[in-house]
């Protein structure tokens, strides 16, 4: 069973990476992050976990989908063949800064992808979708105006 504080980051550029575990462990200080810069890496940890029974399952997968050599599409297409009560609870976003409409469509062709967010993730975009980023994460800094 997916366990909804363990969040997957699937991106190959390292700060992107930086600024997505930032962000998400702003929104709730308890979420354990693992980010993968290789999709085929990402899906083997995802196999050993799900043959395991581990609690290192994550819950909620962000994928992008320019990945260097390899595409997000691909990594979908292996997760894909994990069977489905393995993976029960596992929620999975495309999390790409992609302005190519015909990769939104695909994503909503995929049943196994629940929505197509553009980058950077934020604490809104975190909110509005999941509902538990923290009272104390949403404090915007305000800038310093010296005279």
């Amino acid at each position: 069973m997916c366990l909804a504080n363990n969040i997957m980051l699937v991106d190959d550029d390292p700060l992107s990476n930086l600024l997505h575990r930032i962000v998400l462990r702003k929104s709730n200080p308890k979420f354990k992050i693992k980010t993968f810069s290789e999709p085929s890496e990402a899906f083997r940890f995802l196999k050993k976990q799900t043959e395991s029974r581990n609690d290192e399952l994550p819950g909620i997968i962000f994928v992008d989908i320019n990945l260097g050599e390899s595409t997000g599409w691909s990594f979908i297409e292996e997760l894909k063949k994990i069977p489905k009560p393995r993976l029960s609870g596992l929620r999975v976003f495309i999390l790409s800064s992609s302005v190519d409409r015909r990769d939104l469509e695909q994503s909503k062709a995929i049943d196994l992808i629940e929505e197509f967010i553009d980058k950077p993730l934020t604490i809104d975009k975190i909110r509005s979708r999941f509902g538990f980023a923290s009272k104390e994460s949403l404090i915007e800094c305000v800038p310093l105006v010296l005279n």
